[in-house]
Parts: structure tokens; sequence; C-alpha cells
């Protein structure tokens, strides 16, 4: 009988390397080359495997023998390529997986209305969130709005990103956005799938999907969410102050209100809010809205088909 192989004694070791690394890991889930290179490091020190034994040989056995699971992340950008480990035996939610690719990201938009129960939709893509750098917070003072600029803005199309990502093993495809920086003001911890992920909260998710219509599923899905927003327990409070914080160029508290009333939210709420509009510019509640018509009251231009519901 011939002196055992690498491979031999990783498999000769199998279920003791698993109970080992999934010790060493404690309550990290998913991993990246590095951590496996810690890993094998820590394994070659507890157990008698090959002293030779390298990382494409220690992370080719851990995916065949099934301790764990490879996720391949392709960028669509520049074709570069992220790779993620997890246990197989922990189910990983996709919200996790994304966020493993920025570590200050949280989930936004279009997933945030999926977590907080505010679309009867399933998203296909999951919507990642980074805010910017304090020197890239606030705007000049000098940032004036002209009307023939809002309403040239608003005649187009919504500016998209073209940061992608995407896993074709598991069917995962993530949208990368940025926004300003708040401090991650408005940005929740919460327990999903048995993981735990960083969400926007209710309230500035109400406000981020009017901010940007393109990434939450258009005018009507918003409207939805608003109407199913109203049966929990939001805070217009909360609302304004994200509003304040965020300091947006734009009336965006004018679209809000207007989807407040169209809600049929209660008129103390719809008041909070129509006190803090100034209501100086004609706005828009979506991009490039084919037949709308126009609420004297809030200033607001809408779509047309919104007076049919």
């Amino acid at each position: 009988m011939g002196r055992p192989t690498k491979k031999d004694l990783l498999y000769r070791y199998k279920n003791l390397i698993e109970k080992k690394l999934y010790t060493y890991s404690k309550d990290k889930k998913i991993f990246n080359n590095n951590d496996l290179k810690f890993m094998l490091l820590f394994i070659k020190a507890k157990i008698s495997i090959a002293k030779t034994t390298n990382f494409n040989e220690f992370s080719s056995f851990l995916i065949s023998s099934k301790i764990m699971k490879l996720i391949m992340f392709e960028y669509s950008k520049d074709n570069r390529i992220a790779l993620r480990y997890h246990f197989s035996k922990d189910e990983i939610s996709d919200y996790k997986l994304a966020q493993s690719l920025s570590k200050k990201s949280f989930i936004s938009h279009y997933s945030a209305m999926s977590y907080h129960d505010l679309t009867d939709n399933i998203p296909k893509r999951t919507y990642l969130n980074s805010e910017q750098t304090k020197q890239t917070l606030g705007r000049s003072v000098t940032d004036d709005l002209v009307q023939e600029n809002i309403d040239r803005a608003f005649s187009k199309d919504m500016r998209k990103t073209t940061k992608f990502v995407y896993e074709k093993n598991e069917n995962i495809e993530i949208v990368f956005l940025n926004s300003a920086n708040t401090g991650n003001f408005g940005v929740e911890s919460v327990p999903y799938k048995k993981d735990t992920i960083k969400v926007t909260s209710l309230e500035r998710t109400l406000v981020d999907i009017v901010v940007r219509p393109a990434y939450s599923g258009g005018s009507l899905e918003i409207l939805n969410a608003y109407k199913k927003a109203r049966d929990k327990t939001i805070s217009v409070g909360k609302i304004i102050s994200i509003l304040k914080k965020n300091d947006y160029i734009y009336p965006y508290e004018q679209s809000i209100g207007f989807l407040l009333e169209k809600a049929n939210y209660d008129k103390k709420l719809v008041n909070r809010i129509y006190n803090i509009c100034e209501k100086k510019y004609k706005f828009y509640l979506d991009y490039k809205i084919p037949e709308k018509n126009f609420s004297k009251k809030w200033n607001l231009y809408y779509p047309s088909f919104f007076d049919t519901l």
C-alpha cells in the first residue's frame, strides 16, 4: 500500500476538517479567498494533512467534498470575478450573499419593498445600495432649481446604473446603487431567513422609491406600496427627517404628500407633509410620463390613469 496522497489525506479527515472549520468560523457564514487561506493554515496546524497542500488543492477539496459551496459572481462592466463560499449545510439568502460583495452596503428600493411586504411581486433583481463617501456629501449653494431644467430632466428616462453582478448557477442578479452619504440614516439590521441583513427602514424605503422610481417598479407599484404601508405603523416624522437629512435638490416631499393622499392616509399625516412643501416648482411623480394630469394642490404632474384608480 503506497503513501497516501495529499488528496487522500484531505478525504481521510473530511469529517474532522468540516467540524474544525465550522467551529473556527464561529458566526461567520460567507467567506472569500483570504478567509479560506487562513482556514488552510488553521487546518494544517490542527490536523495531519500534508504540509505542502496549497490553496487550490484545499479549496477544490472543500467544493468537491461538498463541505462548502462555491458562488461565482461576475461583474458586468469589467468581467471581474468575485468568489464566495459558504458551508453546504447552511441556507444563505440572496440578500446576504449580495451584501458579502460590499461590507457597507444595504438592501434598498424594490428589494426593500419586498422585505417590508410592500409589493405582491417578487423582484427578479436584488438592489444593493452603498452610500458615497463624506467628501461627496451635500450640494452646492449654487444648485438652485430652474423650472426649465426640471421639465427637461423629467421628460427623459431616469438615468440608471450600469453596474450589475450575476451569478448564473444561483440565478442571482444584483444591481449596485449609490446614494448620498447620510451615515446610513434609516438603515436597519434585521433578521431575515436565518440571517441578519441591513435594509432600509420602512420610512426610508418609502422615500427612496419615490426618488428612484425605475428601481422600484414604477409609479403604480409605488402607489400600491404606499397603500400597503398604510396598514403598518409608519412615522411621518421619520419621513420628514429622512428628507431633511438627504437635503434633496428636487422637492420630493410634493410626490410623497400626493401619494399619501392618494393612498387615503389620515389627513393629519398628509397635512404634516403638505406643511413642509414650498411648492415653488412644478414637479413630476415619475420620469417621462406619457399622459399626465396636474395636481394644483401638490404642484405635481402624475400619470393620468391614477384618476381612474
